[in-house]
């Protein structure tokens, strides 16, 4: 590993792309584009997709055109920073963590944006993490980041993301090659991370989490907080919380959880008169700042949106949380228990591996 260093992330915030091409029916990539490109300039560098993020690329063809408009506009914030999932076997309906579909994954992302990315100045080139969906239980897991890193150093990409890894699996992907980044999801309704041990390892590794799903895939927002029934309602059939019943938003689950969204909601009216998506993210900001040694950020969420209104209401500046705040916190995610898990049980088997 000598020589190579992780890619170093350093915004508190980070966006994901994923509602904007995988959905039943996403927005033109015209008005997508927009959207990215008002997110780089207002708030952060570091974005986060997903080859299979759609169909056909479409979620790497809305990336290519981002890193074009940026390119033509270029924004302030330092480099861009792309986060890729991939390594997807659609038809095994699983990962692919073998040479072959590592090499196939990466081929197909880089042919989409190093291009363009190569016409950057040398100083603002965007940067391009790749990471596999899932660990694939066919293939050791060091193996696999060993094929990953066979890309870094030969310049098709600049770093490795881990994704959905346990404790484990991280200190030994570690041990093999630098690791930019673990993303796993995190929220106030998904709080494994701390107590599974991935998030003692990564700080102990100094290595950053991204939080995927900040917001609990639309359950901790004011909207679903206002009327549950409407919002569970309005999930289109082709929709993954519906398609693939997700345990939290099965009926019977979700009008147990939807009590403890309504004390979250009013906590945040009654001390920050905030509402609460602006609760959700600053919780996760600020139990990054309880876990840093050196004031880095070490858990950045990855809130979406796929206008700009929603945006702009995801990423408002949150209220500015006290240790007070999360313990009062905690103690409401005891007493309003959270259930049903994250996916259901058959996706639930390739988390946290």
């Amino acid at each position: 590993m000598t020589g190579i260093l992780p890619v170093k992330l350093t915004a508190p915030l980070g966006f994901g792309t994923m509602s904007m091409t995988w959905r039943p029916e996403p927005p033109c990539l015209s008005e997508s584009v927009k959207t990215l490109s008002h997110v780089a300039s207002k708030y952060t560098n570091f974005f986060n997709g997903g080859e299979f993020y759609g169909v056909d690329n479409l979620n790497l063809k809305l990336l290519r055109q981002f890193l074009e408009d940026c390119l033509r506009n270029p924004v302030k914030r330092g480099p861009l920073i792309l986060s890729i999932k991939g390594a997807v076997d659609f038809a095994a309906q699983g990962p692919d963590g073998s040479k072959a579909g590592i090499d196939r994954s990466i081929a197909n992302i880089v042919s989409h944006l190093n291009d363009v990315r190569d016409k950057y100045p040398k100083d603002q080139r965007p940067q391009l993490l790749f990471e596999m969906a899932r660990v694939d239980p066919r293939v050791p897991y060091t193996e696999s980041i060993g094929y990953i890193y066979e890309h870094v150093k030969n310049g098709d990409i600049d770093g490795i993301s881990l994704s959905e890894t346990g404790a484990k699996t991280i200190e030994a992907a570690a041990s093999v090659a630098p690791i930019s980044a673990v993303e796993v999801e995190f929220s106030l309704v998904a709080q494994d991370i701390r107590h599974n041990g991935v998030l003692d390892t990564c700080k102990r590794l100094g290595i950053p989490i991204v939080a995927y799903s900040p917001l609990g895939r639309g359950l901790l927002t004011k909207y679903c907080v206002e009327d549950p029934q409407r919002f569970l309602d309005a999930i289109p059939e082709g929709d993954m919380r519906k398609a693939h019943k997700l345990e939290k938003f099965l009926p019977e689950n979700f009008a147990h959880n939807a009590k403890c969204l309504q004390a979250l909601q009013e906590y945040a009216q009654k001390h920050y008169k905030a509402d609460l998506e602006q609760l959700a993210v600053a919780y996760i900001v600020k139990i990054s700042a309880q876990n840093s040694a050196n004031g880095e950020p070490t858990i950045i969420p990855i809130p979406s949106g796929s206008t700009i209104d929603k945006i702009d209401r995801n990423f408002k500046a949150t209220p500015p949380l006290t240790d007070e705040d999360i313990n009062n916190i905690h103690e409401l995610l005891d007493t309003y228990k959270i259930i049903g898990l994250r996916y259901n049980a058959q996706m639930e088997a390739f988390c946290f591996q």
